[in-house]
């Protein structure tokens, strides 16, 4: 039967996180509800579920709607159900995601920005032209769906007025910026949107290179380049969504703007490049939210490797067995980037790493679609410890 102690509930979904921060926002300063939940269903479309009764519930989605279509964000559905069933509601995704807890002054008074950006590269050099260009705290960025991140910016009004505005001019000039919003009082709700706190050290470095590809493989091609080309530090791989992978570099200024080249030349032949980015004397926080090193993975020296990336997971697997049994290679492991895109890392010796490619390229194709494959024959340690397929 229905919960006698939940009047409404209301549900509305947006792509964009932008929009929907607006949007609740909004809905918090016109009625008296509670977010009850959120859910990414994929392809930057963003759910938030809110309760209360059932006027409050529709003044707040009324509220909602006008700021999302302000923002001039895509408003994918919203609506209300009053008195809804509990055991229905429990079993819904938005009820078994926990909120993000709110370790932040949520009654300080500072403002919050957000700049919301298609891929990495370009909201790295927003990042680092905001906290550069007024007194704002970076609070952190992730990955939103469909390539879309964003980034959240804390501080006076004035500061974080600027620093949007500046952040959103240099991501216009990398990139494709696709939102931007400063809120003067947030409501405590909104809180639950930030992203995950930058959680690496703060350090000084003399520049930061990201180049941004399609496909797990171009990173890992992309990476082999740069430190073959000069003195680098692969720092990470950073896996996104909508199939995109953005992977970092660090060192002296001239070293990484060559490796960045490098890199962004060779790229074609293997995956769509979705953009480069080179960031001089990065400001400390960037360092920390963007080129914090993972803990490191221990590969085998002196073998091939094989990369083997396809559509589908039939075709993966297939692809696998067969590399298998046709060559003497180790299964080292695979890695979803998204976009229904997934690669499959093999090693060995050469010669068996390039016929498991071709025996596995065959497979996939007959049983899904073949993306590409690549085998790179001496692989620096430096770029296998890094990478996340393991």
């Amino acid at each position: 039967m229905a919960d006698a102690g939940m009047s409404a509930l209301g549900i509305f979904e947006c792509r964009g996180v932008t929009s929907l921060a607006a949007a609740l926002d909004s809905m918090g300063k016109a009625a008296d509800i509670r977010l009850q939940g959120r859910h990414g269903i994929g392809s930057g479309w963003l759910t938030i579920v809110i309760e209360g009764t059932t006027a409050a519930v529709q003044s707040a989605m009324h509220a909602g709607r006008q700021a999302a279509e302000r923002q001039g964000g895509e408003l994918i559905t919203m609506t209300i159900l009053p008195r809804p069933e509990a055991a229905v509601i429990a079993t819904m995704p938005h009820a078994q995601n926990t909120l993000t807890a709110v370790d932040i002054d949520s009654t300080s008074g500072e403002a919050l920005g957000w700049l919301e950006t298609m891929g990495v590269a370009p909201l790295a050099i927003a990042v680092d032209r905001m906290v550069k260009a007024a007194d704002v705290e970076l609070l952190g960025w992730t990955f939103i769906g469909g390539a879309l991140v964003h980034a959240v910016i804390r501080g006076s009004v004035g500061d974080v007025e600027t620093a949007i505005a500046a952040g959103a001019e240099s991501a216009a000039t990398f990139g494709e910026p696709v939102g931007q919003l400063v809120l003067e009082q947030p409501e405590p709700d909104v809180f639950h949107l930030l992203p995950p706190a930058k959680a690496g050290t703060e350090r000084r470095v003399g520049a930061l290179g990201l180049v941004e590809t399609t496909g797990y493989m171009g990173a890992v091609h992309g990476a082999d380049r740069m430190v073959k080309e000069a003195a680098v530090e692969i720092v990470r791989l950073t896996i996104g969504s909508g199939g995109r992978v953005a992977t970092i570099a660090s060192g002296a200024l001239d070293d990484v703007k060559a490796a960045v080249s490098s890199a962004s030349e060779d790229m074609a032949q293997v995956a769509e490049n979705n953009g480069e980015a080179l960031i001089t004397n990065p400001d400390p926080q960037v360092v920390a939210a963007f080129a914090d090193p993972p803990p490191a993975t221990t590969h085998p020296t002196g073998e091939a490797l094989g990369l083997l990336e396809t559509r589908t997971t039939v075709g993966l697997v297939s692809a696998v067995d067969a590399m298998l049994k046709s060559s003497e290679v180790s299964y080292e492991g695979r890695y979803k980037v998204g976009y229904f895109l997934t690669a499959a890392v093999i090693r060995g010796e050469l010669g068996a790493v390039n016929n498991a490619l071709d025996v596995g390229g065959r497979a996939a194709q007959r049983h899904g679609e073949l993306v590409a494959r690549h085998v790179i024959a001496l692989p620096y340690s430096q770029v296998t410890d890094r990478l996340s397929h393991a």
